[in-house]
C-alpha cells in the first residue's frame, strides 16, 4: 500500500496526516508550537522549534501506526504564511527568532513607506496593502537590526524563507532553497502578474535579491527530504500556503467560491477564476 503524507506547520499547532490512495485518512499526529512576546507588538517563535515539531510528528506519526517511510510516495506541504526566518547559508543559524505574521513591530516603517507614496505601485503589482503582516518590512527589520546582516545578505550569504522554504531547506540538508507562488505572493516582494521576484519593490523595501529562493508552481516535484531525516528519501511534490490550501481544500474550484477559516485568525479566500 502506497500512501501521501500532508505536513502543517500552523501558527499554533504542527500536523502530519498520512492518506491513502482512496483518499481516506489513516492515521495522524499533531504538536502544539509555542510563541514569544518579548515586547508591545512583539510576536516570535523559535525557527529550531518549528522545524524539530515537524520531524516530532512525523516520527510520532509513523512509529506509532506503524507505517515505514519507504510507503510514503509524496509529500505535500501547507504552512503559516508571511512569518518571516533568515538564517545563515554555511551555518544553518537564523539570525533572529521567527518574527510571525501576527507582529506589529514594522508599523512605523509601514507608514514611512505609505508617506513616501509607495502604497499605489506596491498594491498594483502584489495586490496587497503595505502592512507590518506581511513579509517584506520583517525582512528589512532584520537586515537592518542585526550587525552585518546586510552585508552578508548582498554576498549571497542569507537565506530569507516563509516557513514553507525554511522546512525544505532543513529537510533537504541546506539542497533545496525554493518557495510557491501562494506564499511567494504574501511577501510584498512578488508581481503577482510575472510571478517573479520584483526589482522595484525589493528597491522600495531595500531588501538584497541574493536572500530571496527560487519561486516555483504549487504543484511540482520539488526535489526530496534527505534519506537521513527519516530513512528513506521522500519527494516532495507540493508546497501551498495554509489558506490557500483550505480554499482547494473545501473544494472551491468554482469561479467566485469563498471559503473562510477559523484557526489562530479569521480568514476569508475567493476563487477568482483564472
Amino acid at each position: 500500500m502506497k500512501h501521501i503524507m500532508a505536513l502543517d506547520s500552523g501558527t499554533s499547532i504542527t500536523k502530519a496526516i498520512v492518506i491513502n490512495k482512496q483518499g481516506e485518512i489513516i492515521a495522524s499526529s499533531q504538536k502544539e508550537i509555542g510563541h514569544t512576546t518579548p515586547q508591545h507588538g512583539y510576536v516570535e517563535q523559535n525557527p529550531n522549534e518549528i522545524f524539530q515539531s515537524q520531524v516530532d510528528v512525523i516520527n510520532d506519526l509513523l512509529l506509532r501506526h506503524n507505517i515505514s517511510p519507504t510507503t510514503i510516495e509524496a509529500i505535500g506541504m501547507t504552512n503559516q504564511r508571511e512569518t518571516t526566518i533568515i538564517w545563515n547559508k554555511e551555518t544553518g543559524e537564523a539570525l533572529w527568532n521567527a518574527i510571525v505574521w501576527l507582529d506589529t513591530r514594522t508599523t512605523k516603517m509601514c507608514e514611512q513607506l505609505k508617506q513616501e507614496g509607495h502604497e499605489a505601485k506596491v498594491r498594483e503589482k502584489t495586490g496587497l496593502l503595505i502592512n507590518p503582516y506581511f513579509s517584506a518590512t520583517k525582512i528589512a527589520w532584520i537586515l537592518n537590526k542585526v550587525d552585518g546582516a546586510m552585508e552578508l545578505a548582498k554576498k549571497g550569504k542569507l537565506c530569507f524563507g516563509t516557513v514553507n522554504t525554511y522546512l525544505l531547506w532543513k529537510f533537504s540538508k541546506g539542497n533545496l532553497f525554493l518557495t510557491d507562488i501562494t506564499n511567494a505572493s504574501r511577501t510584498l516582494l512578488c508581481n503577482i502578474h510575472t510571478g517573479k521576484w520584483d526589482e522595484e519593490l525589493l528597491d522600495i523595501f531595500n531588501i538584497p535579491k541574493e536572500i530571496l529562493p527560487e519561486i516555483r508552481s504549487t504543484s511540482e516535484n520539488y526535489g526530496s527530504i534527505h534519506a537521513d531525516l527519516l530513512g528513506h528519501p521522500i519527494s516532495v511534490h507540493g508546497m501551498i500556503g495554509d489558506q490557500q490550501s483550505a480554499l482547494f481544500g473545501a473544494g472551491c474550484t468554482s469561479t467566485y467560491d469563498t471559503n473562510c477559516t477559523l484557526g489562530t485568525g479569521c480568514f476569508i479566500m475567493m476563487n477568482l477564476g483564472e
